[in-house]
């Protein structure tokens, strides 16, 4: 009959609900804190019984990556073994005057690591490799380097590196390691939050430097020879207005921007080099050795901006850039230092003979000297008589400088010659029209045509 349901039909139905029912009830995974219980020193992994969930005390650790780890107050130095890879969402240390050590040689991915727990804070050494797909957040507590986070192997997360708190970073003690991933971003937080070069001639590379507020700080602490390196993201700019310092030196690459603005001392002693990419400087260099551009750009911003008040600035190639395009300003060379380049571009903004871009130098000892070098110009709201002024581009130098194979763009090439000086003043001097020089030369043709005539 038509309307009879066959068996398996019915069979079938059931059976979907009954699955449903049992799909519904299936518990959803939560996340879970696991308070370390053994101890002190102890072996972390997923069959060892030394954690509580809260529920069953002692448990096995179960990695998940909304799982916590805690670790109560140590008095005494502990050293946790990780003797298989672990994945977490959180690694909590609460108080304590000892080490917490994790070795085991295994990697750990941990999204956040929290050593804020209160009272005497130790630090943590962190001898496995922190990796995995995301940023590392590091929370810190503790007064001065206590709390702090030592980095003791080359990590591998792929993310940012956000510090928060009072955290204290620390690159470890070998000169070969780039302890941060040279693909991180390090984003230094609002309160006093450090990170500091563990050894001499240390080179750590990242993608970008960033700070909220002022307090925080980039030190090297009676080391020599150390080197951060912002390979800069193409159409990103990052900005950092706190502290470097110490003997460090700052190299700029890649084809984005970093900013160094105002707010935090500038005042490492090791060299600047803008090497590709672009320096934003919108802040003094007050102790920099020297301010080198080999092929990137050193961009000032302001109306007026001491550059380095120590050191030279030098350029081999790439440009100078003052304030950017349409916007006049002024770079000062402090502490009677020189200009010197011997290939580039320098860029300048001229609108009347009071209103233009200038490099000033500091008086009797300070000089400029160009060679191989081309003056770029954009003339803001030029017409034919502003040709008949002269401009001061670089002053306060010792007159004078030096002007070798200097080439001058961005101006009417037809109509006009310009020249810049060894005083530092750019001059123009118009082309005659293509009929005087005819005139002029079949007037010198005649003269001389007459001449030979007499004497034949």
């Amino acid at each position: 009959m038509k309307n009879r349901v066959s068996l398996n039909s019915v069979v079938h139905t059931a059976a979907c609900m009954l699955l449903g029912l049992a799909l519904i009830a299936v518990p959803s995974a939560q996340a879970t804190t696991y308070s370390w219980v053994a101890a002190g020193s102890g072996t972390w992994n997923t069959s060892t019984a030394n954690w509580s969930d809260g529920v069953t005390n002692p448990t096995t650790w179960v990695n998940g990556s909304g799982n916590d780890a805690f670790f109560n107050a140590f008095g005494s130095s502990t050293t946790i073994t990780v003797s298989n890879s672990v994945v977490a969402n959180s690694l909590s240390t609460n108080g304590g005057a000892g080490v917490v050590i994790f070795n085991g040689g295994q990697t750990m991915d941990i999204t956040t690591i929290n050593t804020a727990g209160g009272g005497n804070v130790g630090p943590i050494d962190m001898f496995n490799v922190l990796t995995g797909n995301h940023d590392l957040n590091y929370f810190g507590g503790g007064t001065g380097s206590s709390g702090r986070l030592n980095l003791k192997a080359a990590n591998t997360y792929t993310g940012d590196t956000n510090l928060s708190g009072l955290a204290y970073l620390f690159l470890g003690t070998s000169a070969n390691v780039a302890y941060l991933p040279t693909s991180t971003t390090l984003n230094m937080g609002s309160t006093a939050t450090t990170l500091r070069f563990g050894a001499n001639n240390q080179s750590q590379e990242i993608t970008g430097l960033t700070s909220s507020g002022n307090s925080a700080s980039i030190i090297a602490t009676g080391l020599t020879g150390n080197t951060l390196i912002i390979n800069t993201k193409s159409g990103v700019t990052t900005t950092y207005t706190a502290k470097i310092g110490n003997s460090l030196s700052l190299e700029i690459k890649g084809s984005g921007t970093q900013a160094l603005n105002a707010g935090g001392t500038k005042d490492y002693t090791g060299s600047t080099t803008v090497s590709a990419g672009t320096l934003l400087l919108g802040t003094t260099l007050t102790q920099t050795s020297a301010v080198n551009v080999t092929g990137g750009t050193l961009r000032t911003s302001g109306a007026n901006l001491t550059a380095a008040s120590v050191a030279n600035i030098t350029m081999s190639s790439g440009a100078v850039d003052l304030n950017g395009v349409g916007a006049v300003g002024k770079l000062t060379i402090g502490g009677t230092k020189d200009l010197i380049t011997t290939g580039g571009t320098i860029k300048f903004d001229l609108d009347t003979t009071s209103t233009l871009d200038q490099i000033v130098g500091s008086g009797a000892g300070s000089n400029f000297s160009l060679t191989n070098t081309t003056i770029e110009l954009n003339l803001i709201t030029w017409t034919a008589p502003n040709y008949a002024s002269t401009y001061t581009l670089f002053t306060g130098f010792v007159d004078p400088g030096v002007v070798s194979n200097v080439t001058i763009t961005g101006y009417d090439t037809a109509n006009y010659t310009a020249t810049l000086g060894t005083d530092g003043v750019l001059s123009f001097t118009a082309v005659p029209e293509p009929s005087t020089v005819a005139l002029g030369a079949f007037g010198i043709a005649l003269v001389a045509f007459r001449l030979r005539r007499r004497t034949v």
